[in-house]
């Protein structure tokens, strides 16, 4: 895969990116929005008042993982596609040329 971001792709409340930078390692990173943010949060949030009331609002989670070497086994990781449940990794072997 060329250099560049694949995605987004978004499924509920999450979307999920692949980032590839040339001669860097892929991270897959993805952005939820969760219906019940963090505690510490939520707890800022329930201080914050408005005139009519308690404020309510999405905050993003951002999350990057480095997608391993050792876990692609010599592929290339060509894009990702995510579920309610699960993320999928697609691979691509390269094949030589018998030059």
């Amino acid at each position: 895969m060329a250099g560049g971001i694949k995605g987004p792709y978004v499924v509920g409340a999450r979307a999920i990116y692949l980032e590839v930078l040339p001669g860097k390692t892929p991270r897959m990173k993805l952005i939820d929005f969760p219906a019940m943010p963090d505690a510490n949060i939520a707890a800022a949030a329930v201080q914050t008042l408005s005139w009519a009331g308690k404020k309510a609002g999405l905050i993003p989670v951002e999350k990057s993982m480095r997608i391993p070497e050792d876990f692609s086994k010599g592929t290339t990781v060509e894009d990702i596609r995510m579920t309610e449940d699960n993320i999928v990794v697609f691979l691509v072997r390269l094949r030589r040329s018998l030059n």
